[in-house]
């Protein structure tokens, strides 16, 4: 049958420029993801470090560290005290209740009910109908053993309904602050003791009650347990929405590339061709970047300048979308800006002076190429005027926050919160763009926010979503 499918057949030239270029534009976004990837590394192993320290005392002022007596915690602090952890959790063999729901136990979204985790991975599961009367009931604070839990440690239910019975339903004996060891049961010590009582263990094997009676435990004050549990629910959460809005990029870097893949071997979009004195790609920022320059005349001040100009003509009147752009410290940055003056300075249509700034003036070719390009973007000539009219008279320093609020604003549309506060807005400029953003006054910020709002400079959520700077 695939014998018998059409396939495009581009010319050799082509394919071999579409190669070379794909080649470049994704190995830059592979090295970006990689280094995404390893800081989502180096953050997890930070949360696995703070827990394994914040479980067994370290991060406690003034305390004195004793040996415990303990194989898998050596030094705990001098006042708590050891137990064997049959006296501190018992094996509970409550069956289910007539109504309890069916739940799962899932390393990655912790005890929930079947039909969430199917919602979850958009994925349908069988539902058990036979056997249920062995079922085991579960109530909130209750930790279950899973088969993974010799790889990624207890999980504590915040749920009722009830779990297979080949599972291990765990009650506190005592009083105790279920945080605390919900925390403890997912520490790296805890869990690489845990896997010394089952080396044995092969996918698919039960891990038993005995198991978990082998490795003894330890009780904290009552309050102690409740300052780590609190300490430990506020930085790790903090670690956690770091590393999710990370994956996040990496998903975004992932959806770019395949678009961009698609984009270019479909001939949706041309690769730039090589530019010479009579023959240029027709590159949309190319020509945008013209149109800047001639309407700024002695206006420009560097590349900056120009840079938020192509950006805001890019998101706000819509002229090229499909651009990625990174948050550098100077707001909303496209990498290929350099080769953009390259091309305009290498055809003789502009000049480069350097006066303070890298100024453009017009070469001994612009006449033919605002004869050739002058009507490239005619129906937004008059938005085109609007937004030069309005940017023109600003500080670059001006201009770069115009640039900043609107990125981070598409960007929240983007995500999908459409109508995101001020506060917001701001906040995510100050603390997720980069450093230097903190140190312009918030008062500054919401002063150029609301004359956006006032001149219309308003994102609708087009385009691709800011990149961390490569």
């Amino acid at each position: 049958m695939l014998a018998k499918e059409h396939i495009f057949y581009p010319p050799l030239r082509e394919q071999d420029g579409i190669v070379l270029y794909l080649d470049s534009k994704c190995g830059e976004l592979d090295t970006l993801a990689t280094d995404i990837q390893e800081q989502i590394d180096t953050l997890e192993q930070e949360k696995r470090s703070i827990i394994s320290e914040a479980v067994t005392g370290k991060l406690m002022d003034n305390v004195e560290q004793a040996d415990s007596g303990l194989n898998w915690a050596k030094q705990l602090p001098k006042h708590w005290h050891t137990i064997p952890s049959k006296y501190l959790f018992y094996n509970s063999d409550l069956r289910k209740f007539h109504d309890d729901e069916q739940l799962t136990a899932s390393q990655k979204y912790g005890i929930i009910t079947q039909k969430q985790y199917m919602e979850n991975e958009q994925a349908q599961i069988v539902l058990a109908t036979q056997g249920l009367d062995k079922w085991k009931h579960v109530e909130p604070n209750d930790f279950i053993i899973s088969l993974r839990s010799f790889q990624g440690g207890l999980e504590m239910s915040e749920i009722t309904g009830c779990i297979t019975w080949h599972y291990v339903v765990l009650k506190a004996a005592k009083p105790i602050v279920p945080r605390f060891y919900k925390w403890l049961f997912k520490s790296s010590v805890y869990i690489n003791a845990l896997q010394g009582t089952c080396n044995f263990i092969r996918d698919g094997q039960d891990l038993r009650f005995s198991n978990f009676a082998q490795v003894p435990l330890f009780e904290p004050p009552l309050e102690e347990q409740e300052q780590i549990a609190n300490f430990l629910d506020v930085n790790c959460g903090e670690i956690d929405a770091i590393i999710a809005k990370k994956k996040e990029q990496l998903s975004v870097l992932a959806d770019y590339k395949k678009s961009l893949i698609y984009e270019y071997v479909t001939g949706k979009k041309e690769v730039p061709l090589a530019v010479s004195d009579m023959a240029v790609a027709f590159d949309p920022h190319i020509i945008m970047l013209g149109i800047v320059i001639d309407k700024l005349g002695k206006e420009i001040r560097g590349k900056i300048q120009l840079q938020k100009m192509l950006y805001l003509m890019d998101e706000h009147i819509g002229l090229n979308r499909s651009t990625q752009y990174y948050r550098y410290a100077h707001g909303p940055y496209d990498l290929e800006l350099d080769h953009y003056v390259e091309i305009l300075v290498s055809n003789h249509w502009y000049e480069q002076k350097h006066q303070g700034a890298d100024l453009l003036v017009p070469g001994k070719n612009h006449a033919d190429f605002v004869k050739t390009y002058h009507d490239a973007f005619s129906d937004h000539q008059k938005e085109i005027d609007k937004l030069i009219t309005f940017l023109k008279p600003m500080k670059t320093s001006q201009v770069e926050r115009i640039a900043t609020l609107y990125a981070a604003w598409n960007d929240f549309m983007i995500d999908g919160n459409v109508a995101p506060t001020d506060s917001q807005i701001i906040h995510e400029v100050m603390t997720n763009w980069t450093n230097n953003k903190a140190n312009t006054k918030y008062s500054t910020w919401q002063g150029t926010l609301d004359k956006m709002k006032k001149n219309g400079i308003i994102p609708k959520g087009l385009g691709l979503h800011t990149l961390p700077k490569m």
